[in-house]
């Protein structure tokens, strides 16, 4: 029980990240990335956000602790920007904090 808990938390901590990368993301253009709508359903949890030139689906996968950020182009494609591991993002955070 306690581990999901614990997954529970780093996963709302993660969608919190990918939620701030989009926002500076936008920020870098001189476009704001808002939330547009964000569902969960099964192990997946998916956020749409317009860029400013373009929408932007990012899915958070559970089952293999994977953030996979797509560009939609023109209402009819996707195209993967990016694939993260969650886990190794963590992981990346927690070295720097400690200065290694």
């Amino acid at each position: 029980m306690k581990t999901n808990r614990l997954r529970a938390a780093l996963w709302a901590s993660a969608a919190t990240l990918a939620g701030l990368l989009l926002v500076q993301a936008g920020g870098l253009r001189g476009n704001q990335a808002m939330a547009e709508m964000v569902s969960q359903a099964g192990e997946f949890t998916i956020l749409t956000t317009d860029s400013g030139t373009e929408e932007v689906l990012v899915v958070l996968d559970n089952r293999s602790e994977q953030l996979l950020v797509y560009h939609i182009r023109a209402q009819k494609t996707l195209e993967l920007m990016q694939n993260v591991s969650v886990s190794k993002m963590f992981e990346a955070a927690r070295m720097v904090s400690e200065g290694k």
